[in-house]
């Protein structure tokens, strides 16, 4: 009988817009498509990165999903109205734009949530209106019912900074603290 060689499987690696991404797929494909660059990442007058991560005891599609869920933006999150929702697939692209009014302190603001997905793993999410963020998340499936969860958040310096800057910080807590409101059903969820 022949000795087998030990071997170690390896997976296409790639660095870009702050993270370090691995292409895995069960067949041993190559990438099945190129990541996207955000000109933003890393430019002048973009604040660092500011990161955050969660462990949701849910699968990587009911997150997935959870972006074409805008309704659950008024019944969940308490937006001033209910959204006006475009979705649009392209490929392995999804683009979902959701239109709604928004309370602040100053009011209501007319404001815009784009998210593009690339498959359920990799996602950006430009939130317009209060203060232009961009959101960069990586949705990683660790056990059958388990993702790891990471946000990185930058903002134009001049708004985290200037006298908006207060305004620029409470866009970041809010948008975590949606992510908590989700998670708090993810987590009890179960398939009947």
């Amino acid at each position: 009988q022949a000795k087998r060689a030990n071997c170690v499987a390896s997976w296409p690696v790639v660095e870009r817009n702050g993270f370090v991404w691995v292409w895995y797929h069960p067949e041993g494909k190559p990438p099945l498509w190129e990541l996207e660059t955000y000109p933003e990442v890393g430019a002048a007058g973009w604040t660092p990165m500011r990161k955050f991560e969660w462990r949701v005891y849910n699968t990587i599609r009911n997150l997935f999903d959870n972006t074409l869920d805008t309704a659950h933006f008024l019944y969940v999150h308490r937006v001033a109205s209910f959204p006006e929702t475009e979705i649009v697939v392209d490929g392995h692209y999804l683009t979902s734009t959701a239109r709604a009014k928004m309370g602040t302190t100053k009011g209501v603001v007319d404001g815009a949530i784009v998210t593009r997905s690339m498959a359920p793993g990799q996602g950006c999410v430009r939130f317009e209106g209060i203060s232009e963020t961009l959101l960069l998340n990586a949705i990683t499936p660790i056990e059958q019912d388990e993702v790891h969860a990471r946000f990185a958040f930058i903002q134009p310096q001049a708004e985290a900074d200037g006298p908006m800057g207060g305004l620029a910080r409470a866009v970041i807590r809010d948008i975590c603290k949606q992510f908590d409101q989700d998670k708090t059903i993810w987590d009890r969820m179960r398939y009947e």
